[in-house]
């Protein structure tokens, strides 16, 4: 069966910096923490994610 993670991340505008990383997978296990290498430990087995407003949001917050 395939897995998916549903993500939310904060970023400050001024700093660039993760504030949080919110994310849940399908079996209702849960992440919160601004732990990148933490994150990728949580999401290791997940097949699939699912961002909230990364495009339109999170990825302008980081470029500008």
């Amino acid at each position: 069966m395939s897995s998916i993670a549903f993500i939310d991340t904060e970023i400050d505008f001024n700093t660039k910096r993760i504030l949080d990383i919110g994310c849940i997978k399908d079996n209702e296990d849960s992440y919160h923490s601004a732990s990148v290498d933490g994150f990728a430990k949580f999401i290791h087995d997940t097949q699939f994610l699912c961002g909230h407003n990364i495009v339109k949001h999170d990825l302008t917050t980081t470029s500008n």
